[in-house]
């Protein structure tokens, strides 16, 4: 975890006082370090190594550095967007070049197409370390998905709820009292056939989901309390490779969700 954090602010969103107060942040003292482009069109990193360098300090303690965003930044090279081989061969080694040289991480944000992949060339993907992709539910913008990927670690999806200051918290529809609309259609299913065995692929086909089945099986596990809720009652099949559920549904009572 790191407790320092150094934002390269060249997007023109100010993270100003005010905009703290809004989103009810509190940093720690003396952990946070902003630089603005101040209405610049173009930003050079050399212009302000210097300050990633005084930042870094001696080097000890891993620093994380934010760059918002990679856009209009001047690294001293030349480079398209779309190119693989400019991204992936010019690029990706300047900035780890400043990461070894410091002792530093960086996280530079970068935008997502229409189908939520990577704007630009594929070797933004195939050449970083780590990536975070933040897209917002089609039905309900205000229901995002955290997606991660690692090298080192195994990758993970996070539902988030947009609060009213346009912070998130993790998404619990237990706590929300609001039911996916995936799992809100398999309930539907679930009711009509009564008991039935299935796999996520056959499920999402069956009940036309609108997900992928490896969504919706980890959709089901983070939520078997509210099925059990509801009247759906799931036991796995943990000697097929299919990965089987047999459920079964019984009619919900008054006491049931006392």
């Amino acid at each position: 975890m790191y407790d320092l954090y150094f934002l390269l602010n060249f997007s023109n969103i100010y993270f100003t006082s005010s905009r703290y107060e809004t989103l009810e942040l509190k940093p720690k003292k003396d952990s946070l370090y902003v630089i603005d482009r101040n209405g610049k069109p173009n930003i050079s990193i050399f212009d302000h190594e210097w300050e990633i360098a005084d930042f870094a300090g001696d080097k000890t303690t891993p620093k994380l550095v934010i760059m918002d965003m990679l856009k209009d930044i001047d690294l001293g090279i030349s480079y398209d967007i779309n190119d693989f081989q400019d991204i992936a061969q010019k690029l990706m080694p300047k900035l780890r070049e400043l990461c070894e040289k410091y002792n530093i991480s960086i996280l530079f944000t970068h935008h997502l197409n229409k189908r939520n992949e990577t704007l630009g060339s594929t070797a933004f993907d195939a050449c970083i370390d780590g990536k975070v992709t933040l897209f917002e539910n089609k039905y309900n913008h205000n229901h995002l998905t955290m997606k991660v990927i690692n090298r080192d670690f195994a990758g993970f999806d996070v539902e988030l709820k947009r609060n009213q200051n346009q912070s998130f918290k993790i998404s619990n529809p237990i706590e929300d009292d609001e039911i996916d609309e995936n799992l809100m259609f398999f309930i539907k299913y679930a009711s009509q056939k009564k008991e039935f065995d299935f796999t996520c692929t056959e499920i999402i086909n069956d009940a036309k989901l609108k997900t992928t089945a490896l969504r919706f099986g980890r959709l089901l596990n983070a939520n078997m309390e509210l099925l059990n809720k509801e009247g759906v009652y799931l036991t796995k099949d943990r000697k097929s490779d299919k990965r089987n559920y047999h459920c079964i549904y019984e009619e919900p009572t008054i006491e049931d969700d006392e």
